[in-house]
């Protein structure tokens, strides 16, 4: 089996956006995965700054990896990670976030991709700290990502009124959520995802139901039309 993953390079803060805006350019980085009948992994590097790139346990791209395999409990039996490299090391352009990413995306799929790009992104961003990098990394364009999720006027003097309420933002969360509030004044939560909605919100009416209230679950996409009228002649 052969996987073939690549990373473009990025620019991060971009001015005012410290560790939150950042930028995806054209230019690569592609790790080849190879499983191989000989047991254990060998570390090839070509291109920039190959000289620099570990090909030891200290490799990023096979620490990220092995973070999967380990979380699964699967690897396999020999492995050929091989990184073609277009971006300087150490030079303010993505390189590390580059790496974690390809280890992360490359070892999903050897494992039949059980996380979602959304679960990688989260634990991409989990290892690097920050998502300026690793977003524009994983979807293109320019990104901003930040707290805006996070409230502090309303949200912490309404989790005593909610049972339940803050482990229901941890489930979803860990269910692959990008960002849970209170709908209004609750007791509603609203979670936004790309995808993975049914588990998010089985996550949430599981932590419910554990402190003994039911609930329902919707799915629904964004309205883009709002109120309409329609006017019928009488016959």
């Amino acid at each position: 089996m052969q996987v073939t993953i690549t990373i473009p390079a990025t620019s991060a803060n971009l001015g005012p956006g410290f560790d939150c805006l950042g930028l995806a350019l054209t230019l690569y980085q592609t790790v080849t995965f190879s499983t191989r009948l000989e047991p254990g992994v060998v570390i090839t590097a070509s291109g920039e700054d190959a000289h620099k790139i570990p090909t030891d346990e200290s490799n990023l791209v096979r620490q990220s990896a092995q973070l999967l395999f380990d979380r699964f409990g699967k690897r396999p039996f020999g492995l050929h990670i091989h990184q073609d490299n277009q971006i300087p090391i150490g030079s303010g352009l993505g390189s590390s976030s580059s790496a974690v990413l390809a280890g992360l995306l490359g070892g999903n799929a050897l494992l039949g991709s059980p996380l979602s790009r959304a679960q990688i992104l989260q634990q991409a961003t989990d290892l690097e700290g920050h998502p300026d990098n690793v977003a524009p990394a994983m979807h293109g364009g320019l990104i901003l990502g930040c707290v805006a999720m996070q409230d502090r006027l309303h949200q912490p003097y309404r989790i005593p009124l909610i049972p339940g309420l803050a482990a229901a933002f941890d489930a979803a969360y860990a269910a692959g959520a990008a960002g849970v509030a209170l709908s209004g004044a609750g007791p509603s939560l609203i979670a936004f995802a790309p995808d993975g909605h049914e588990a998010i919100g089985a996550a949430i009416t599981a932590v419910f139901a554990q402190h003994a209230l039911a609930s329902r679950t919707w799915i629904l996409a964004v309205d883009t039309q709002g109120s309409r009228v329609c006017i019928a002649a009488s016959a």
